[in-house]
């Protein structure tokens, strides 16, 4: 039973036999990655984060085709109404981009190139993945994309 595997780094890619390098026989099915990496309990965190994202901002549209129906109001009503839409536009903006990255993730695990930084092709930190699932950047990468905003 031979598993290939394609590896990426930011200079080429190449395959190779990584039978030895799997546990997929593990008997409750584990899957771990080339670093001895959990992939299937993270996978698990993600697809659940993912569940509750698109729950969260199914009921945000919701809020929003409320406030938005016709109903007698003076001009405080209207400031509280566009500002609680506004709250409600940048709620929605910031849990997209969260899924969006989510959704970036899974691909990242089916692809096989899960848990290397995006940007240098190195190893991201058990920690951080743990605490961070869905993060493309090692810690390095991470602070690096944070000083450009």
């Amino acid at each position: 039973n031979t598993r290939v595997c394609r590896v990426r780094t930011p200079a080429n890619a190449w395959d190779f036999d990584a039978t030895s390098y799997f546990a997929d026989s593990t008997p409750d099915g584990t899957f771990y990655s080339l670093t001895g990496m959990n992939t299937q309990h993270l996978e698990k965190r993600l697809r659940d984060k993912e569940r509750e994202l698109e729950s969260t901002l199914a009921g945000l549209e919701g809020e929003g085709r409320v406030s938005g129906e016709a109903e007698v109001r003076d001009s405080i009503d209207e400031a509280t109404a566009s500002q609680g839409a506004s709250e409600s536009f940048g709620e929605s903006t910031l849990l997209s981009h969260t899924l969006e990255q989510v959704r970036d993730a899974l691909r990242r695990i089916q692809d096989g190139a899960y848990g290397t930084c995006t940007v240098c092709g190195r190893q991201i930190e058990p920690a951080r993945l743990e605490a961070v699932p869905w993060t493309p950047y090692c810690l390095e990468d991470q602070q690096k994309q944070d000083r450009k905003i």
